[in-house]
């Protein structure tokens, strides 16, 4: 399911959602996350990681999805303190590292998240 998502193809969501109704755990919530982060939906993928993080605060992906979200909503103006939200991912990258030092995806947001708080 969270392999249909990737790409953001808006065809998949259905299929993927489909996939995981019903099933719990870190990897189907994460599925509902990744689904509203591409519908544009930042604040709902959010509050969905959140959701997997207070059941399951080990597992990193969804560190770092949310720290994605809250810099795709500062980014988006969907926000009222783009800056705030800035800082939030950054501290979700940081904990995303903690857990998966290795993990390109969250170094790569980390930095841009950088980028935009020293330019705004």
């Amino acid at each position: 399911a969270r392999a249909a998502l990737y790409g953001g193809e808006a065809d998949r969501f259905p299929r993927a959602l489909q996939e995981v109704e019903g099933v719990a755990g870190p990897h189907a919530d994460e599925v509902r996350a990744i689904a509203s982060y591409y519908r544009g939906e930042y604040e709902a993928a959010v509050a969905a990681y959140d959701r997997v993080l207070t059941r399951w605060p080990e597992y990193a992906p969804a560190w770092s999805g949310r720290g994605q979200a809250r810099f795709a909503a500062g980014v988006a103006g969907s926000v009222r303190d783009p800056r705030e939200n800035c800082r939030a991912a950054l501290e979700d990258y940081d904990e995303a590292l903690a857990r998966v030092p290795e993990d390109a995806f969250a170094r790569l947001n980390r930095a841009n998240a950088r980028l935009m708080l020293a330019r705004h």
